[in-house]
């Protein structure tokens, strides 16, 4: 059973019920679900842990009961026992990921020994074994070869990722999910990798099947990180090297994978071993073999980029056979120009002559209420007397046009240099209290920085009015920082080889912050003396006004001021999941709940707006300048 609740800030995407009708609805999953269970077939997959299952026979092919069956961790040296039932099958359930050596003993036969059995999550492996008539002294060994994993133990269709191939498969993105493409079913993955607001791990979006971008959920080590604002991408993604695999289950998932309206994905970080382990790497891109944009002048050079991805992880024992650690780090840093071409009124314009337009530009002080009876400037030229003193203010600021183009369209070639540091840091705690219990805790942090300068410097601000060489990386947002939280627990105590809990919490918290240019003061206010702006505290009512010219020169143009308001988001997901695995004869019984509690708390301010439409300089029916 799965149960979503959302905080009354957050618009839910599952009506949540009212509670005196809930604990009904609980009980009665229960029941359904435990029926269900003894019902139906065999079923041994955990969302975050694995399980072998098998035969024993002797040489004549009847079953061998009785016999023991080892499963031992070769990098732990964690062991769990089980015996065969009358029919000679052995199932060992919620087992961590790793590789492990089954070895099967019964008096008046050989032993039986299978290594390099690779166990992961949401994985089902069958180790069969046939046992010969000597004794237990003699062993015989096989290859992982013969330990392959059968499908068909589980109902759900789903593709494995191990950190070879993440490290291997040439992909540009820096990220396991640009490699989730090699999925069947899965489009190739896209959308932002800019980060900044809404993404700041710079997620990437996906779909499997016909489903959604907003249909996948991402777990990492058991708990969700899907953004609760932006459905589509994840809040936290941790790094390449930071894991262990990773599982797509992309039709028929069960119980455990639910609240997926599309691909479940379940991601497993590295864990540590009784062995150190460890690796550093650095990559590098830059523009030193790229030319110019078709977009800017002779005498620029190319847009500079400089991107250099650096890291390492480490990884072993704190206590041999007990305690064990996994840290990894990577940084990612981005210094880049977005060249484009942009709009700017032309000097003659900013001076009051409007002559070059051949609308005729009327006087707003003339005329009747309803616009009509204007006088027209003479020449279309607006006196020196009669420009306002705030846009005498604003005017040195604005650039002249630098391109060879003529009028007042395109005119103006700008590199927009932006910053972008991002920082990923995944750690692992795994501790073998006692051969019946154990723990396993992880926490993550992301912080990252974001600067983009805006086209007409702090004062004046500018951001683009959709030009497509900035609408990517959300042009004019001057400053954005924050960070990603992950942290979770999971914990498993085996009463019996029968009867086994776990039980895992975490949460994975994003935290935004986006501010404009001069936050820190009250632009049209203090310096450009418009009453009425500027309304509320520091830093969320400071900067420049936004200032937008309708039709100026088109769609296209720039806005003066800023480009976003101030933002803070605080998004933590919460996640309590809980089961019980209860193995009799040839069922397995396993029954749990999930609850995910998302939740939204989000502070945007709209600062001052000033809007031009022109209808003041037209009269009715007339055109507006252009």
């Amino acid at each position: 059973m799965r149960i979503q609740k959302t905080d009354r800030d957050c618009t839910p995407t599952i009506q949540q019920r009212p509670q005196n009708r809930l604990k009904p609805l609980i009980y009665a999953c229960l029941l359904l679900l435990c029926m269900a269970a003894l019902l139906s077939a065999p079923l041994w997959a955990q969302v975050i842990y694995g399980s072998v299952v098998g035969t024993v026979i002797d040489n004549s092919g009847a079953a061998v009961p009785d016999a023991v069956v080892l499963i031992t961790d070769t990098q732990t040296n964690d062991v769990r026992t089980v015996q065969t039932n009358d029919g000679g099958n052995y199932t060992v359930s919620t087992l961590p990921e790793g590789n492990y050596l089954v070895s099967v003993t019964k008096q008046g036969f050989e032993g039986f020994k299978a290594t390099g059995v690779a166990v992961t999550a949401n994985n089902v492996v069958r180790v069969d074994a046939q046992l010969q008539v000597g004794t237990v002294s003699q062993t015989v060994e096989v290859q992982a070869a013969t330990a392959a994993q059968l499908q068909t133990d589980t109902a759900d269709v789903h593709s494995e990722i191990s950190s070879h191939a993440l490290e291997n498969v040439p992909q540009a993105t820096r990220s396991y999910q640009g490699i989730l493409n090699q999925v069947p079913g899965v489009v190739p993955p896209g959308g932002q990798l800019s980060g900044g607001t809404n993404n700041p791990s710079k997620s990437m979006q996906f779909a499997a099947n016909g489903t959604g971008v907003q249909g996948p959920n991402i777990r990492i080590e058991g708990v969700s990180a899907t953004n609760p604002w932006v459905q589509q991408y994840t809040s936290f993604v941790p790094s390449v090297e930071s894991i262990q695999s990773i599982n797509v289950v992309t039709n028929s998932p069960d119980a455990e994978q639910g609240l997926s309206g599309g691909p479940s994905v379940t991601v497993q970080l590295r864990s540590g071993s009784n062995g150190i382990h460890g690796a550093f790497y650095e990559y590098n891109i830059n523009n030193a073999t790229e030319s110019r944009s078709f977009f800017q002048l002779p005498t620029q050079k190319a847009a500079h980029l400089v991107d250099n991805d650096t890291g390492g992880w480490v990884s072993g024992p704190i206590i041999r056979d007990k305690l064990f650690y996994f840290a990894g780090y990577e940084g990612d840093y981005i210094h880049q120009g977005y060249a484009g071409i942009i709009s700017v009124p032309t000097p003659q314009m900013l001076s009051g002559d409007l002559s070059g337009s051949s609308t005729p530009i009327y006087d707003p002080a003339t005329g009747n209420p309803d616009g009509t009876g204007k006088t027209a400037f003479p020449g279309n030229k607006i006196p020196a007397n009669r420009i306002s003193s705030v846009a005498k203010i604003m005017i040195p600021y604005v650039p002249a046009p630098n391109t060879n183009l003529t009028g007042i369209v395109n005119n103006y070639s700008v590199v927009q240099a932006t910053l972008y540091n991002l920082h990923k840091i995944d750690t692992k705690i795994d501790y073998q209290i006692t051969p019946k219990l154990r723990v396993s805790g992880r926490y993550g942090y992301q912080p990252y920085a974001n600067v983009q300068s805006p086209f007409f410097g702090q004062f004046l601000g500018g951001s683009s009015g959709g030009w497509p060489a900035f609408s990517a990386n959300g042009a004019g947002n001057y400053l954005q920082n924050g960070a990603t939280l992950a942290i979770s627990g999971s914990v498993t105590y085996v009463f019996s080889p029968s009867l086994i809990i776990d039980g895992t919490f975490g949460v994975t918290q994003p935290h935004q912050l986006l501010f404009p240019t001069m936050t820190d003061t009250k632009v049209g206010l203090d310096t450009l003396g418009i009453p009425g702006t500027n309304i509320g505290a520091l830093p969320w009512s400071g900067g420049m006004p936004d200032f937008d010219i309708a039709g100026y020169p088109s769609s296209t143009g720039v806005t003066f001021g800023y480009s976003y308001p101030p933002l803070e988001y605080k998004d933590p997901v919460f996640e309590y999941s809980s089961n019980v695995t209860k193995i009799k004869g040839s069922h397995n019984i396993r029954v749990g709940e999930d609850i995910v509690r998302l939740h939204m708390n989000h502070k945007e301010v709209r600062n001052t707006v000033f809007q031009f439409t022109g209808g003041v300089t037209s009269t009715p029916g007339g055109g507006l300048a252009k």
